[in-house]
């Protein structure tokens, strides 16, 4: 996320940019009805095996974890 970006959407596509160079991007999508959401990420070809999959969603955990785990 951005800084200065202060909610993520369900249902939106985000790009990831790593030094100004576009390395892939993210999203997550609500399909059922019970508020579970799946996350996706899909890393450019040219940037797999450098752990940036690893790390991103690492990041999007804590960051759900930080900002919704009260919402049920």
């Amino acid at each position: 996320m951005s800084k200065g970006d202060e909610e993520f959407n369900v249902d939106v596509a985000y790009v990831i940019v790593r030094d100004n160079n576009y390395i892939g991007m993210l999203g997550a999508l609500d399909m059922s009805h019970d508020g579970i959401v799946d996350f996706w990420c899909a890393i450019d070809v040219n940037e797999r095996k450098k752990g940036y999959g690893d790390e991103i969603l690492g990041e999007m955990t804590l960051y759900l974890v930080e900002n919704y785990s009260d919402v049920r």
